[in-house]
């Protein structure tokens, strides 16, 4: 059952704040002496060149595996062809078979 209110165990609450942490603001070192001063399009352009190569080498990378891996699939397709091929005629025509039932009935279904 519900309780009234004034029955209830509260206890206060204390107003006390909670002790402050100083915060240690350490200063960051100086920049090299080539970066002071020097034009803002000159560290950008530079900053382009190297986006930029690295793309070229990420690009290249990915064009050297997907065609390792393209090769490799290609040489195990016709691996399975030459030595498995009869059991891929049965495969297909057993998928064949599932998809023809499967379309009947639904088929069946829809016309109901």
């Amino acid at each position: 059952m519900a309780q009234r209110a004034d029955t209830l165990n509260i206890e206060p609450i204390h107003d006390e704040a909670a002790p402050v942490v100083p915060l240690r603001i350490e200063k960051s070192p100086r920049p090299p002496k080539q970066y002071i001063g020097a034009p803002i399009g000159i560290t950008a352009a530079a900053a382009y060149r190297n986006a930029q190569a690295r793309a070229a080498r990420s690009c290249s990378l990915i064009v050297q595996k997907s065609g390792v891996l393209a090769g490799r699939i290609r040489r195990g397709l016709q691996k399975s062809r030459e030595e498995k091929s009869l059991q891929i005629v049965a495969l297909a025509a057993a998928s064949a078979f599932i998809l023809g039932i499967i379309l009947r009935v639904w088929r069946s279904k829809k016309n109901e």
